[in-house]
């Protein structure tokens, strides 16, 4: 029963890394998309078939929601705001006032 914070940066305007997340290994990708002045989110499996494809970081809410995919994480995937913003993150702040926090599946059972 855990609740991992996972290493993003801030300052990469992409990155890339794979993580285990309730056994499973996957992989995420985030980039920073000039026209929109934001950060997109893709989640894929061990094999890099995307899960989740290009959607827009958002504060406080689980990035995984109104995924029917039974192969992404059974756990909740946050993005928290530890100011309190209510937006999603800029440069220079996904991974320091933004922090990805992942609550593994036995966690989010209990809550």
């Amino acid at each position: 029963m855990a609740i991992l914070k996972l290493p993003v940066r801030d300052d990469l305007r992409f990155q890339s890394f794979f993580v285990i997340l309730d056994g499973a290994t996957y992989k995420l990708d985030f980039e920073w998309n000039i026209r929109s002045e934001a950060f997109s989110f893709t989640i894929s499996d061990i094999d890099e078939v995307p899960i989740l494809s290009g959607r827009e970081l958002a504060a406080d809410s689980n990035l995984l929601s109104g995924v029917p995919s039974t192969s992404k994480p059974p756990g909740l995937l946050i993005l928290s705001d530890t100011e309190g913003r209510g937006t999603g993150p800029r440069l220079g702040e996904l991974g320091s006032i933004y922090e990805l926090l992942y609550f593994e599946a036995e966690t989010v059972a209990t809550l």
